[in-house]
């Protein structure tokens, strides 16, 4: 997340990062985690300039080296932290204008407003938990589909059999016009399970494929959650926001594709010629596979109360077991205080 350090001068000493960019080598006095620079004495008296500056911290070189290493990870884009106008970390949240800013931002487009907070005082471990959260519903939803799949892939291949049963049966009776109609029937039914199958294989691995990129934002959730400060969480939070929800509205539209996928396999051209045969003998026979694919189940959130303890409560409540009277109250049971 830190950017990476400048090169060393020849007596092995850190050097002053804003004077780098100038073109300048001067051993670094300080560092501020903040700004995530190395900063020489000079560069580092802004500070005491700015008002909005006075909260940074300021640890030594050494230390700073230890945090830059101890920030480091390759799941997070270090420009998630920076402003995209200035290459400065994001130091401050404007609640009016629901942006992430840097102190130069702060001076040039925030003067006016009133509700600006510095984000190392928010709390980004509960923004990005609810995000983790929201990836795992999408990943175990997005896996129940994965699993609908295989099962019609294997009702599919299951149907083809019995296909074939069948028309094994018709052959015992008629050896030759059956002959004739079972080749027909199953290289048509040969060439529809082969495109249904593999249109199921790529709607699976478009499933697995999304799976694995939400799993891939929850580790870096998971490792800014673990590692980062709270401005590195806050920032993870905003910046990921979009992209997390957008995962979850792709999963849900993999709901509602899935919802609408049919299987027909139809078979009126072959079974009408093999009628006019037969005649009327093998009316009754029917070789058309027809179902749809169950859609996912989907909970929804219908209502919430607050059971509050009573006075005669030694514990605080712990409710098991819900379920319904004859006469539609709710009953529980609270297994601290025994009732």
């Amino acid at each position: 997340m830190a950017e990476a350090l400048p090169e060393r001068d020849t007596d092995d000493k850190q050097l002053c990062q804003p004077c780098s960019k100038k073109s300048a080598n001067r051993a670094a006095d300080i560092f501020c985690t903040t700004c995530g620079e190395f900063q020489c004495e000079d560069c580092s008296s802004i500070h005491t300039i700015y008002a909005f500056m006075s909260g940074h911290k300021l640890v030594s070189v050494a230390d700073g080296q230890t945090y830059v290493s101890s920030t480091d990870c390759d799941d997070i884009d270090v420009n998630l932290y920076r402003c995209t106008k200035h290459n400065r970390h994001f130091e401050f949240y404007c609640q009016e204008d629901d942006a992430l800013f840097c102190s130069k931002c702060a001076v040039t487009s925030h003067k006016k407003c009133e509700n600006i907070v510095d984000i190392e005082s928010m709390d980004g471990h509960s923004g990005c938990d609810k995000l983790k959260n929201e990836l795992f519903a999408a990943i175990n939803s997005t896996n129940q589909v994965t699993e609908l799949l295989e099962d019609a892939d294997s009702r599919l291949s299951d149907d083809i059999r019995a296909l074939s049963d069948k028309l094994k049966d018709m052959k015992a009776r008629i050896i030759q016009i059956f002959d004739d109609f079972t080749n027909e029937i199953l290289t048509h039914a040969s060439v529809y399970s082969k495109s249904t199958k593999d249109d199921l294989a790529k709607k699976k691995v478009k499933c697995e494929t999304q799976i694995q990129s939400m799993k891939k934002t929850v580790r870096t959730l998971d490792s800014i959650m673990s590692t980062g400060t709270p401005a590195e969480q806050i920032i993870t939070e905003r910046r990921m926001l979009d992209d997390v929800h957008n995962a979850v509205k792709d999963s849900t539209s993999i709901h509602e594709e899935l919802s609408r996928i049919n299987i027909h396999c139809l078979f009126d051209d072959q079974v009408k010629k093999f009628k006019s045969k037969l005649e009327s003998e093998f009316n009754s026979y029917s070789f058309n596979i027809i179902y749809s694919l169950p859609s996912p189940s989907k909970l929804e959130f219908v209502r919430s109360i607050e059971l509050k303890a009573t006075s005669d409560n030694l514990k605080e409540p712990l409710y098991t077991g819900l379920s319904f009277l004859p006469d539609n109250r709710l009953v529980a049971v609270d297994n601290q205080n025994h009732k």
